[in-house]
């Protein structure tokens, strides 16, 4: 029978102390390093090995009860000396198998950042004593951390578990998950079967709301125990270094929030006077703040189980018993596979239901774009409007506003028309600090425009792409959805100290707190985002397509100035040849155009493409402009292959080069270079190795400005879809570097 949870103060005492408390300070919480703690769970037993030899250079306090030898006795000797040559040779091949996982570790001097190093995923090896306290056997979970090999000890028990049992249990559960076809179905098949073959009383499902709170939306508990469903959860119940671990370590297990652990001995890991990492540890202890919160909600024994999407902690799948509960290493490992395939199903069904959804806003941009064709140039605006219904419903708006030039038209739920233009100056959402074709939105509108929100209107929430850098925009607007949420504490208040001196976090239907929240809409979705970039690019396309229509060939324009020239005089001659060369341009302009449409849709064509040869190409194909500018190009090593699409990538190339080749400086020596290196992009701290086009010209511009002009947006563009990133670097009188990344 499932254990009900038991409370250490009534709901009245609970109360009472909660009104005549302080307030605690909760950035205490999220500057602990919990990493760092210096202490395991007392069940078993941790060993910290250095290589070569295997020597024991850290033991935990608790080694006699587990291992049956006391850890003063342990420092120094090689671990064969505890286990015997075989077992220990069993240890060298499980962190012989880490090994390539750990090569990337950062072992770093900053105790504070050392929960960001690698760490590698724990191998579990059997192991007997041939001399132990208690005789029984051992199962460890062996990985590599901090430069040392960290082994594990816990008790297999008498009845060590078997996955061949497990697993018939853990195949219905997969099976349950694959048939579910929206995310809430998912978790609650998952907190059902998670339940039923860990015995846990209480197990639910908790999304975070990207780094804020977090709400249950899946729940299975034991008679007794108060239902969570629907509430929402501080986000300091989970502080940003919780999350950075819970990202790293699918699985984390508290076996008894009563246990007060066994110290590590040494203290400090020898040869850095700092606390050993035990971010990859099994059996590290958690914080005090974390143990009194499960203490204070009548939880003995807990386990997470990490839900990770699109390589971001999404949610946790989290387990509480009203007694001490302890899982053997193998368990463990299963519940840890169950998470992994629980995440992959959560990306098969948000990924499902993106492309569906993708699918019908391409088809209703692609019936716009049909509609057009027959539309009057002047009456494109008022069409696109008129019919807005298509429109707002892309993205699930209210309203929608299009300015086009001088023009504006709306439809819907929209500001008043008259404030418009102050509101739109007041947002961050305009060129350049939101370059065309990108979007920018907020779901709290009137507090984005301060004392301005008067200008809101009805509108709660605005989703915006800019068209053009003279002011063109589409802007979508939805309205205030008005809604009340269930919180499991006070926001506001979440952790108070009472007489009794304890931390209270009062958390259950007990204790909700309902909060009204108004002036707000519902929250722009990434898809809604992706959705309204491609509106652009088929607005874009749309303009391109007129653009082009509406243009003479250039060799019939070339044909009427030369047959008018003989009979005009100079001035005019000049003047045909300068509209000339503008249709030139035009021409040049609408084939960027086309290509930019076609980058916003189409998936580039990868293969295997060799730089060098591409180069080989380009030089050959811009010789002539070597030549008649006096540019040299320089190719100190060879580029090596990428996997890309060949045409796409020799495009970059040549406008990177032909940009370089413009602004080379007047005097010799002139020079272009193309080659690789480290470099740090604008907004990165770490560098990444990118290929460069290099000139010793002055570029204008400020440092680490975007590429401009249609050539380069178009490369830009180009490596975007590749995966990467295009960055400039200019050094005034010295010349400018353009960056890349595939």
């Amino acid at each position: 029978m499932a254990e009900e949870p038991k409370s250490r103060l009534s709901a009245r005492e609970v109360a009472a102390e909660y009104a005549t408390g302080t307030v605690f300070d909760i950035t205490e919480c999220a500057r602990e390093p919990v990493h760092l703690l210096g202490s395991v769970q007392s069940h078993g037993a941790l060993l910290a090995l250095a290589e070569p030899g295997l020597t024991i250079v850290m033991a935990s306090a608790n080694t006699v009860a587990v291992l049956g030898v006391a850890p003063e006795a342990l420092l120094g000797l090689p671990v064969a000396d505890l286990l015997g040559a075989e077992q220990a040779r069993h240890l060298r091949e499980a962190a012989a198998e880490n090994s390539e996982n750990s090569e990337n570790s950062e072992n770093s001097e900053n105790s504070e950042n050392s929960e960001n190093s690698e760490n590698s995923v724990a191998a579990i090896v059997p192991v007997q004593l041939e001399e132990s306290a208690t005789g029984e056997q051992l199962e460890v979970s062996v990985h590599r951390g901090d430069g040392l090999v960290i082994c594990e000890f816990e008790p297999a028990g008498d009845q060590p578990f078997r996955f061949s049992s497990f697993y018939p249990g853990v195949r219905r559960a997969l099976l349950q998950l694959q048939g579910a076809r929206t995310v809430t179905e998912l978790c609650q098949a998952a907190v059902r079967q998670m339940r039923a073959f860990t015995g846990y009383d209480r197990v639910v499902a908790y999304r975070f709301d990207g780094d804020g709170p977090g709400q249950v939306i899946a729940e299975d508990t034991a008679p007794g125990w108060e239902p969570w469903l629907g509430l929402w959860f501080p986000a300091i119940d989970v502080p940003p270094q919780a999350r950075r671990l819970y990202l790293r370590n699918w699985i984390r297990v508290i076996a008894d929030v009563d246990d007060r652990g066994a110290a590590l001995i040494p203290p400090l890991r020898p040869g850095t006077q700092r606390p050993l990492d035990l971010s990859g540890s099994v059996l590290r202890t958690v914080s005090g703040y974390h143990l009194e919160y499960l203490r204070n909600i009548g939880v003995r024994g807990s386990m997470s189980v990490s839900l990770i999407k699109d390589g971001r902690l999404w949610g946790l799948i989290a387990c509480h018993s009203g007694g001490p509960r302890r899982l053997s290493a193998d368990q463990r490992a299963a519940c840890e596979m169950f998470g992994i395939a629980l995440s992959l199903q959560l990306d098969s069904i948000t990924d499902r239901q993106r492309a569906a959804r993708e699918a019908e806003a391409q088809l209703v941009l692609r019936q716009l774009a049909a509609d057009a064709d027959a539309i009057a140039p002047e009456r494109l605006g008022e069409h696109l409007v008129a019919d807005s219904a298509r429109l707002r419903d892309l993205v699930g708006a209210d309203g929608v506003y299009l300015r086009l030039g001088a023009m504006s038209y709306v439809s819907g739920l929209v500001p008043d028309m008259p404030g418009l233009p102050a509101l739109l100056a007041r947002l961050p959402a305009r060129p350049p600090s939101v370059p065309v074709g990108r979007t920018w939105s907020t779901q709290r509108l009137g507090e984005e425009l301060g004392e301005l929100a008067h200008l809101a209107g009805d509108c709660a929430g605005m989703l915006l792409v800019p068209l053009a850098p003279g002011g063109g925009v589409l802007a979508w607007f939805r309205g205030e959805v008005s809604r009340t949420v269930r919180w499991a504490a006070d926001p506001e208040r979440p952790v108070v100290t009472g007489s009794r001196g304890q931390r209270l976090t009062p958390r259950g239907s007990s204790s909700v707190w309902q909060e009204t929240v108004r002036g707000q809409c519902l929250p722009w979705s990434d898809l809604d985002h992706h959705v309204a970039g491609e509106t652009y690019r088929a607005l874009l396309e749309i303009a391109a397509r007129r653009a082009t229509a509406l243009s003479l060939p250039d060799a019939e324009l070339a044909i009427l100035a030369e047959e008018d020239c003989a009979a005009l005089g100079n001035v005019t001659t000049r003047r045909l040849n300068t509209i000339h060369g503008l249709a030139l341009r035009l021409d040049e302009l609408l084939n960027s155009l086309l290509e930019y449409s076609w980058l916003g849709g189409a998936d580039p064509r990868m293969t295997m493409v060799s730089l060098d040869d591409v180069l080989d190409d380009i030089e050959e194909l811009l010789g002539t402009m070597f030549a008649e500018s006096g540019v040299q190009l320089h190719r100190p090593m060879r580029l090596g292959a990428v996997s890309g699409d060949r045409i796409r990538l020799q495009e970059v190339l040549v406008n990177l080069i032909g940009n370089a080749v413009t602004h080379a400086v007047a005097d010799p020596p002139r020079w272009v270079e193309v080659g690789y290196e480290d470099a740090v992009p604008p907004g990165a701290v770490q560098p990444v190795r990118a290929f460069y086009v290099r000139d010793n010209g002055i570029r204008p511009g400020p440092e680490g400005a975007g590429p401009a002009g249609a050539g380069l947006t178009i490369s830009r563009r180009i490596v975007e879809r590749h995966g990467g990133r295009l960055w400039v670097r200019s050094v005034p009188e010295q010349g400018t570097t353009y960056y890349f990344t595939v």
